[in-house]
């Protein structure tokens, strides 16, 4: 191993630009060998980097460390692999899900490529370029699902404290967890039949619960063709009462002008386990530009539970909805609001 080489390796407090990796620790010190499997390991961000690490056995932490690659260090590792690429690991921009999922995304890349991304912040290639936006939907959808599990490990803490106890609540709560991050293995697959939407218009919505939130999205087409598929008929509605389930943060105000004289009809979504239990998935605009302008009514399509959940847009957001809704009964019959034989339960 090369004294430039050693004299490249980085510490502790060096910022990754724009790469992070982990690089080998041995008696106190950097040995220089970086991780490497199917290829050179290489994150975008430290907690990505991190995140894979304490996915390890805990003899492999211990061996590795996460060290930020600077410009110069990141050149002669380029270089090696335009003299050296025959016989060195391939390099792959890495995308490891948060702990608790052992799932990793990897893209080969080329040195120019890479080059070429740090330049201009994307990859020349198309078809790398997509991979490399499918890779982060995947791994940003995986970390939303685990936003709910401190809502599971809560129920798991409390169910106790009610005044009638659901003894299979731990069981219960085991097995919605392990079908929420099997759905994770499939996200890949419903991505690549997304992407085929032309359209791609999505909602999200974020739910707040105890001690978290989550966050469940619609694809706006998909509801176009359920309302198509069960002949749903538009319903008037008055603006008035509609404004205060407008979503304020998706708002565009210069957008106002362009829908004010819409007829087209917004949809909604009636989720009964919701505070308010309307939400507006498509025609928020249309609804505030209304409003501001003095018009009265609107038309929409009213979607219940079992129409609207065909239009969200992974099979995780139902399953998420399902786990909220089943909980919520579960705790109104433990908090003796309902009775057991009357719970209404999704199959999950």
């Amino acid at each position: 191993m090369s004294k430039n080489y050693i004299d490249l390796l980085p510490g502790p407090h060096i910022k990754g630009e724009p790469f992070w990796c982990l690089m080998e620790y041995r008696n106190h010190k950097l040995t220089g060998d970086l991780y490497s499997k199917q290829g050179l390991y290489l994150f975008l961000e430290e907690n990505d980097a991190n995140n894979f690490k304490y996915n390890m056995p805990q003899n492999s932490q211990d061996r590795w460390v996460v060290r930020g690659i600077d410009k110069k260090l990141l050149n002669f590792i380029l270089k090696q692999h335009n003299n050296n690429g025959n016989i060195l690991p391939p390099l792959c921009i890495s995308y490891p899900v948060p702990k608790g999922i052992s799932k990793v995304s990897l893209l080969k890349v080329t040195p120019e490529q890479i080059r070429y991304y740090i330049k201009h912040n994307r990859f020349e290639d198309i078809n790398i370029q997509q991979s490399f936006e499918n890779a982060k939907n995947i791994i940003k959808n995986a970390k939303k699902v685990l936003r709910i599990e401190p809502f599971l490990t809560y129920m798991e803490n409390m169910y106790k404290k009610f005044p009638l106890v659901y003894e299979q609540m731990p069981e219960l709560i085991d097995k919605y967890r392990k079908c929420l991050l099997k759905d994770i293995d499939n996200i890949d697959k419903e991505d690549y039949q997304l992407l085929k939407d032309p359209k791609g218009q999505c909602y999200t919505r974020t739910i707040n619960l105890q001690q978290c939130s989550y966050e469940i999205s619609w694809s706006v087409s998909k509801a176009k063709d359920i309302i198509k598929k069960y002949n749903i008929k538009e319903r008037e509605f008055k603006v008035d009462k509609l404004i205060s389930l407008v979503d304020r943060s998706n708002i565009v105000e210069s957008h106002l002008d362009t829908v004010v004289n819409s007829e087209e009809p917004i949809i909604i979504a009636f989720c009964p386990i919701f505070q308010p239990d309307l939400v507006i998935i498509d025609g928020n605009h249309r609804v505030s530009a209304k409003f501001n302008s003095g018009k009265d009514k609107i038309n929409a399509y009213f979607l219940k539970p079992n129409e609207h959940m065909q239009a969200m847009m992974y099979n995780y957001d139902r399953n998420l909805y399902k786990v909220h809704n089943n909980i919520n009964e579960i705790i109104r019959y433990m908090s003796l609001q309902k009775d057991f034989d009357r719970l209404h339960m999704y199959d999950i």
